[in-house]
């Protein structure tokens, strides 16, 4: 327990703690001590201000540039692959501020740029009518998605939202779900990136 409370950003009290491991040879073993973090959406968001950002920790680990032309609207096979397939064929949501908003669809331009269409909805994830809709600082035009990182802020990062039992929008993990999702069915993200495998335990 003591050793646990020693970590860096403790306060996240259950889900980061100290891990003890012991590796024994013919004539010597070494004790191993190192600490575990979880990272998801909750502990990225309320640790932004953190000097342990765990935002900034994921941001360090997937930002790392793809070393090719990638076209994230097609699968393995060359299928037509939006972001509603990414989330298991349900709506992505995202907050940004006070507004909703919902991703629809990214139409591939060429050189790892896209056009993006976004709906502003409710807090039901109902569609706004135009005259209440606030999407003017949300960038649509020309978005260059050149690393992982790149693609999860695109698909609503720390941000992510899903309709809840009680039929309200709520902060979810879907975002990094999807970009699981993606990494298995685009194959050139994992040619592109094997010096930094991204499997579903490092994502969640």
């Amino acid at each position: 327990m003591m050793e646990s409370a020693s970590i860096p950003g403790a306060p996240f009290k259950g889900v980061n703690r100290k891990t003890l491991g012991e590796h024994v040879g013919d004539y010597s073993s070494t004790l191993y001590k190192w600490a575990e973090y979880l990272v998801n959406n909750w502990h990225m968001r309320n640790s932004e201000k953190s000097v342990y950002s765990l935002s900034e920790l994921t941001r360090k680990m997937h930002d790392i540039p793809f070393n090719e032309e990638i076209d994230l609207t097609k699968n393995l096979f060359g299928k037509p692959f939006q972001p509603k397939q990414a989330n298991n064929r349900k709506p992505v949501y995202f907050a940004k501020g006070l507004h909703y908003y919902r991703l629809d669809n990214m139409q591939y331009l060429g050189n790892n740029t896209y056009n993006l269409s976004y709906t502003e909805v409710d807090k039901h994830g109902d569609e706004l009518v135009e005259q209440y809709r606030n999407e003017d600082f949300l960038q649509t035009q020309n978005v260059q998605i050149n690393s992982l990182w790149d693609l999860y802020n695109v698909i609503g990062g720390i941000e992510s939202m899903e309709l809840s039992n009680t039929g309200e929008l709520t902060y979810s993990d879907n975002s990094l779900n999807m970009l699981y999702n993606y990494v298995i069915n685009v194959g050139s993200i994992i040619d592109t990136n094997a010096s930094s495998e991204l499997n579903q335990s490092t994502v969640r």
